[in-house]
């Protein structure tokens, strides 16, 4: 499922135009991408929880170059399911 078809779903379920759906969406991942960026985690109960996850430095072995290289320190995104979909998981 892509944004827009997304969008056509939520539309129908609750009855709101696809643009209006589409703007709500947009502001929804700028909101996140905010709070994420500022070091929060962001949690929606039932459904999960995103979070920044510290990464330290550390050594790879790159067998094409038959040398190891340093990975920089870095912050990743990590999302963590909730209940409801942990259970989701048991019925698929």
């Amino acid at each position: 499922m892509n944004k827009s078809e997304l969008c056509v779903s939520i539309a129908n379920r609750v009855g709101m135009s696809q643009a209006s759906v589409e703007e709500v969406l947009d502001a929804f991942v700028e909101v996140v991408l905010d709070r994420l960026a500022d070091g929060e985690k962001v949690q929606l109960y039932g459904f999960g929880t995103f979070d920044i996850r510290e990464r330290e430095e550390r050594q790879m072995y790159n067998p094409q170059k038959d040398a190891f290289t340093t990975i920089a320190h870095r912050r990743s995104v990590i999302f963590k399911p909730g209940k409801e979909l942990k259970d989701l998981r048991e019925v698929l």
